[in-house]
């Protein structure tokens, strides 16, 4: 009788059988009508190709590797161009108007693309496919090569009544090849297949290779061989259907798409009993499995937590989780055999346990996937234990250490953010804030924080009293805790509250009674405090309170110091240069008229006098720059814009100095760019005194050579804005590196010493500074020793309109010709000052100019002289007893009837609030003192000259 095995035996060779039989019919029907013969051979290659991808397709979750995943896909795109083989043949006359090289070029593209995947498909033996991605690849493979074929850009494999061409002979060869090739590959792996899908994988690419080389030899499509090749190819598909199709479909568990199942279920089970938690999760993080013991312990199965990412967002804090996935990944790259850690985790009920944790990777799954086993030590009494002996010692050193370390430091604070660090982890909180007594504020001042972050303590840098629990606290000197805070209702807490802060306490800062400021805790992790905790909250904050008073009493005393020291250094500066600046020009002008009272000679009297005149004038700028330092300090200093003549604004700065730099043998050069706008818009009188201040001091501080002024066009905006930039150049002393500090300062010199060889009050440079950042530029220098210096500074300037005129400078420029003595003799004026000396000496002046003069000593004689008589002018002091020029002016005004007397103010107030009170109380224009008499009897003479 025969046996199983012979039977099965026998059912293994009935196929060959039928296949030898269908060979032989074939071999006959190609005598009669080879187009049959092909297209049965061709439909039954395309079958088996379509049934190979079917099969795989349908078994892919089951595959040990995706080797026959990725021939499947590539069958697909060989199989669509042996169809388009098949029906490109002549005789079927399905795509007229082709020869015999369309079939032959479909073939060849289909032979390439069977070849060249056998050869690529051991590599997923052990790499996963991605899917998706083959399929677009081979689609667009297949839609180029057809476009390529009947579009006429792929070679010609065959000419009629030629045969074949190179091309389609040499691919053949290069076919062969790599059919060879991917069996070797193949015979490589061969530990991954069953011996009977491997034997029948063999022999179908030697008979694909041996149909390829029949291929190379015909010259006509209806020769013998290309029969041969064909009946080489039926065997090649016939043993792929023997390897693929039929064996994946009788035998599939035990040949290709799955692997044996006993020793990984032996595996689950010793996991699922294991007495310590255990988890075994995919590369990829899906949860496969999870011990009973870790069940029982955290709460949570296998359909609680689908992934390892559940878990651990469930379970794990954000640092550990981090060093979860990093293990994991080592793991599974084979970087590491294993991992030990521990960790604290949450169960599902909300309870801490800590883990010692180990994580190894054995091995990998059924699809490719690698997998990870980690088992768990549960530690949490034994951490508990050791961590209750810790806080105990960490208290004591704490508060031991550090007591004698706050109270003898210079800088408390520091150790204060250190301690109370300390003390955040003693007592397991998030968070600190330490707040101070602003008393000039009448606040509470953020003096320094952790656990939130920067923005949030930014917005929390002052906290006024009786707001939130520092507040509060502060208010009441009073320690308040908050627990509980979510589920409590209290208005204090709510801006904890914000923070995420589930337990608060903040004590006072107290010193003799006085609240200092606050220090408090806050945890986001508990909603109580033990007493313990409180405990050492208080002494920490005495600690704090007894150092804070100590640094705040030597920090008061040390600032004082210092502020009455430099109090006096100023003082006795300023006090020292004011009396030198004043008293030398004053020495000079007293002087001076003691000579010419004594000098019986006209000539050197007049002599006398003029130097008396100059050294008054020096007095006056003196007055002047102390003048515009004060607005400068007081914020009143401003610009007055107008437009006027840029090239004559630094010409008469230059001017100024130029007798100076004659006197001294000095070059003065002035260097305008040629692109200067004629006028621009601007303060002229402050652009005037930095040039006048920069070259006064070039010519000051040269002894020979030269000094040049340089202006042209920084910078030009389409809106009609200029960047000037002005350099004042010399070839003098130089700056001494270890003195240019000094420079831009007020009262500050570079020789400060009696025995200093130049004058000046220090305050020119200052105020120039500031009138160049009011005018929107920026000033500096470059200085040699020895070798010269250049300041340079700029000014943004406005291109008026070209309707708009330049303000002039000159105040005899702004009035009408003098039309003569003859012409104003016997002109009335008016003249209210109380100070004797300045009505003689107007007197004086205007009587010389036959001029008839009046004189009031106060308001209210002021406004009767005007009833009473007839004047064509009134010089008005603005300070004068009983009724002030102010007072009277508007009197006058309102008793007007018809003309209008023109009215000058004369006033020691000298900033432009004061001018412009002076014209909105009626006056017609504005004289300061000390007066200039020129300018005044030149406004005197234009007011005349137009009534």
């Amino acid at each position: 009788m025969a046996t199983k095995t012979d039977l099965a035996d026998g059912d293994a060779a009935i196929p060959f059988i039928v296949f030898t039989f269908a060979v032989c019919g074939l071999y006959v029907s190609s005598l009669s009508s080879y187009l049959l013969f092909h297209a049965l051979v061709e439909i039954f290659c395309i079958l088996v190709l379509l049934g190979s991808f079917v099969v795989a397709w349908n078994s892919r979750r089951q595959l040990d590797n995706h080797y026959f995943l990725f021939l499947a896909i590539s069958f697909l795109s060989s199989g669509t161009f042996e169809l388009l083989h098949t029906l490109a043949y002549k005789g079927l006359s399905i795509f007229p108007g082709y020869d015999a090289n369309l079939p032959t070029q479909f073939w060849i593209a289909s032979r390439y693309v069977f070849s060249l995947s056998f050869l690529i498909a051991p590599v997923f033996i052990v790499r996963r496919l991605k899917v998706a991605v083959t399929l677009t690849a081979f689609a667009c493979i297949t839609a180029l090569l057809v476009s390529a074929v009947f579009s006429g850009n792929f070679p010609d494999c065959f000419v009629e009544g030629s045969g074949l061409t190179p091309f389609k002979v040499y691919s053949e060869y290069v076919i062969i090849a790599v059919l060879a090739a991917a069996t070797m590959l193949l015979l490589a792996k061969k530990e991954a297949f069953d011996t009977r899908v491997l034997r029948a994988l063999i022999w179908s690419l030697t008979a694909a290779a041996a149909a390829d080389v029949a291929f190379t030899k015909y010259v006509s499509v209806y020769g013998s061989a290309n029969l041969l090749g064909h009946l080489f190819l039926l065997l090649s598909a016939f043993l792929v259907y023997r390897a693929i199709v039929v064996t994946g479909i009788e035998d599939p568990a035990a040949l290709l798409f799955r692997s044996l199942e006993l020793s990984r279920e032996q595996f689950r089970r010793s996991i699922a009993d294991a007495p310590i938690p255990v988890i075994m999760h995919a590369e990829d993080g899906e949860v496969l499995q999870v011990s009973g013991s870790w069940t029982e312990l955290t709460g949570y199965a296998v359909e609680d937590i689908p992934t390892l990412k559940a878990w651990l967002d469930r379970a794990v804090s954000a640092a550990d989780c981090d060093a979860v996935r990093t293990a994991v990944s080592e793991l599974c790259a084979g970087n590491r055999q294993s991992f030990r850690w521990e960790m604290s985790i949450l169960t599902r009920d909300g309870r801490s346990r800590y883990w010692n944790i180990s994580a190894s990777s054995p091995g990998t799954l059924q699809d490719g996937r690698r997998f990870v086993v980690c088992m768990a030590v549960d530690i949490t009494e034994r951490r508990e234990s050791e961590a209750a002996l810790q806080r105990g010692n960490l208290r004591l050193d704490l508060l031991a250490s550090n007591a004698s370390r706050l109270l003898e430091s210079d800088a408390p604070q520091q150790l204060v953010d250190e301690l109370c660090q300390k003390v955040m982890s003693y007592v397991s909180c998030d968070a600190y804030f330490n707040f101070l007594v602003d008393e000039q504020a009448g606040c509470l001042r953020l003096n320094a924080c952790a656990g939130i972050s920067a923005e949030c303590a930014e917005s929390l840098r002052y906290l006024e009293y009786g707001v939130a629990v520092c507040g509060c606290a502060a208010r009441d000197a009073c320690r308040i805790v908050a627990e509980n805070i979510p589920e409590v209702p209290d208005p204090r807490t709510e801006l904890v509250k914000s923070l995420g802060i589930t337990a608060y306490a903040c004590h006072p800062l107290m010193s003799h009674g006085r609240v200092l400021g606050t220090l408090s805790f806050g945890t986001r992790t508990r909603k109580t405090f033990s007493e313990d905790d409180l405990s050492l909250m208080k002494a920490v904050a005495d600690q704090v309170s007894i150092a804070m008073e100590r640094k705040t009493t030597e920090e008061n005393l040390q600032q004082a110091k210092q502020a009455a020291e430099a109090a006096s250094r100023t003082k006795s500066q300023f006090l020292a240069n004011m009396s030198h600046e004043l008293r030398t020009p004053m020495t000079g002008v007293l002087g001076m008229l003691d000579l010419a009272l004594q000098s019986p000679s006209d000539l050197e009297r007049s002599d006398y006098i003029r130097t008396a005149y100059r050294s008054g004038r020096s007095l006056l700028q003196i007055l002047n720059d102390i003048l515009d330092l004060s607005k400068v300090e007081a914020g009143k200093y401003s610009l007055d814009l107008k437009p006027f003549s840029l090239k004559s604004c630094v010409a008469e700065a230059v001017d100024i100095a130029a007798p100076e730099a004659k006197r001294k043998g000095l070059e003065l050069e002035l260097d305008l760019a040629q692109d200067l706008p004629a006028h621009v818009a601007g303060d002229q009188v402050r652009l005037r005194q930095v040039l006048t201040n920069l070259v006064g001091n070039a010519v000051k501080f040269t002894e020979r050579g030269r000094v040049t002024v340089q202006v042209e066009v920084a910078e030009k905006t389409p809106e009609g804005e200029l960047l000037l930039r002005f350099r004042v150049s010399d070839t003098g002393i130089g700056i001494p590196q270890d003195k240019r500090h000094l420079l831009f300062q007020a009262f500050s010199q570079i020789d400060d010493s009696n025995t200093r060889n130049y004058g000046g009050t220090g305050l020119g440079l200052a105020i120039s500074k500031e009138i160049v950042q009011r005018m929107g530029g920026e000033i500096g220098f470059e200085s040699g020793e020895g070798v010269g210096s250049t300041f340079t500074f700029t000014a943004r300037l406005v291109v008026p309109h070209p309707d708009e005129q330049p303000a002039e400078v000159a105040v005899s420029e702004s009035v009408a010709p003098d039309p003569g003595g003859q012409e104003l003799a016997g002109l009335r004026l008016l003249i209210a000052e109380d100070d004797a000396t300045i009505r003689q000496v107007l007197a004086t002046m205007l009587q010389r100019l036959q001029f008839s003069v009046d004189f009031a000593e106060d308001g209210s004689k002021v406004v009767e002289m005007w009833r009473q008589g007839e004047y064509d002018l009134i010089l008005m002091d603005v300070q004068m007893p009983r009724m002030d020029g102010f007072q009277a002016t508007r009197a006058i005004r309102e008793q007007e009837q018809g003309g209008r007397i023109p009215i000058i103010a004369m006033t020691a107030h000298a900033m432009k609030e004061d001018q412009r009170r002076c014209l909105d109380a009626g006056m017609d224009d504005y004289i300061s003192k000390p007066i200039n008499f020129k300018e005044c009897i030149e406004k005197v003479k234009g007011f005349a000259c137009r009534r």
